[in-house]
């Protein structure tokens, strides 16, 4: 295994109180910005849409929220459970902790334009006081990258289906079929850079870079190595966790079957409810940046249930639904930190989170 070197001192040194005051401010003018696109993009499609229909929506589903709700955190459970999975011994991450990091680190991602930048290091520092950083952010690693790659196939899997059960427009069927090939692509990047354990991420950052950014691209590059090596040593592990990752999104599926139920009093098939799941993969990934995904969330859903037959209305609805249900456990991941003690700039600012995380 390979030893890792102690920090430089030069790494070892926290950022400057102004330079992390001076992100900070860009990160809250961008979330400002975009949050308030998103909203504008929102009122307009209820207004489009109408009030009535969208209240006669949530009229029906009603207590079957609780249920939606509950399909939400089993698939934070799933992620949680695939996260501890992936810890090297003799480190052990229990549920509860992961669990509690898991929401946590989500519900950052969900509310700061910031998306994975803070939300991982958030989870790592949740969880540092039972499971060092290192281990903690190469178990984590571990997770996102299957993850990513199980998110990557429902996306494909659904684009086939959208391309070959319906007759979609002309800018429809480009959107398709570019997300498609994009997935496949890094599908195919993705299992070819495992098996030649290929670094690319931290190349790729320095070119971009030219130069600038060293302690961060040597942190990519450190996180590469210890992810390659922990793959190595747990590839027994890894069909259990992809069964993790798969319980993830057919609870997402299942979401949307049970609210297009409540919302229409109609059984969907699975195909349209994959079909929309897969959707709001795509719209997850494009627009990590933009809090809460408010606007964007509602106007492609809404997108593709007319193309479904189901129209604007359900969409907006079932999308409008969903939000709430994010809302229900971005609020309990919210009191966790505010309970542990993290804020955003603590995060940032931490020299030994940003350092080794």
């Amino acid at each position: 295994m390979t030893q890792r070197s102690d920090p430089s001192p030069a790494d070892s040194v926290s950022p400057s109180p102004s330079g992390v005051l001076r992100r900070s401010l860009r990160f809250r003018i961008t979330g400002l910005a975009t949050s308030a696109l998103g909203i504008a993009l929102l009122v307009y499609l209820v207004r489009r849409t109408g009030v009535a229909p969208i209240l006669e929506g949530a009229r029906e589903v009603g207590w079957g929220f609780l249920g939606i709700v509950a399909l939400g955190g089993l698939r934070f459970a799933a992620r949680a459970v695939a996260w501890g999975r992936s810890i090297e011994a003799p480190w052990r991450l229990t549920f509860p902790a992961a669990f509690a990091a898991t929401l946590s680190g989500d519900a950052l991602g969900n509310v700061t334009p910031l998306s994975v930048i803070v939300s991982e290091p958030a989870k790592v520092a949740f969880v540092r006081p039972v499971v060092p950083l290192g281990p903690a952010a190469s178990a984590l690693a571990i997770e996102n990258f299957l993850y990513s790659l199980t998110v990557a196939v429902v996306i494909a899997l659904g684009m086939i289906a959208m391309l070959l059960a319906f007759d979609l427009t002309e800018p429809l069927r480009t959107i398709s079929a570019v997300s498609l090939a994009t997935m496949l692509g890094l599908l195919v990047a993705a299992i070819w850079m495992i098996g030649r354990r290929l670094a690319v991420v931290s190349p790729v950052l320095d070119r971009l870079a030219g130069g600038r950014a060293v302690r961060w691209i040597a942190r990519v590059r450190l996180l590469e190595a210890r992810t390659f090596e922990l793959y190595e040593r747990r590839r027994g592990r890894l069909v259990p966790v992809l069964a993790l990752e798969a319980v993830f999104h057919a609870a997402g599926v299942a979401e949307v079957y049970l609210t297009l139920w409540l919302l229409t009093g109609t059984a969907p098939t699975l195909l349209i409810a994959f079909l929309l799941e897969s959707v709001n993969r795509v719209i997850t990934v494009v627009f990590k940046f933009v809090p809460l995904r408010v606007g964007v969330d509602e106007a492609g859903t809404a997108l593709f249930t007319n193309v479904l037959g189901l129209g604007t209305a359900t969409g907006v609805t079932l999308a409008l639904v969903r939000k709430a249900r994010v809302i229900v456990w971005v609020l309990v991941g919210l009191a966790l930190l505010v309970r542990r003690g993290l804020t955003v700039k603590g995060i940032l600012a931490d020299a030994e989170l940003t350092a080794r995380g």
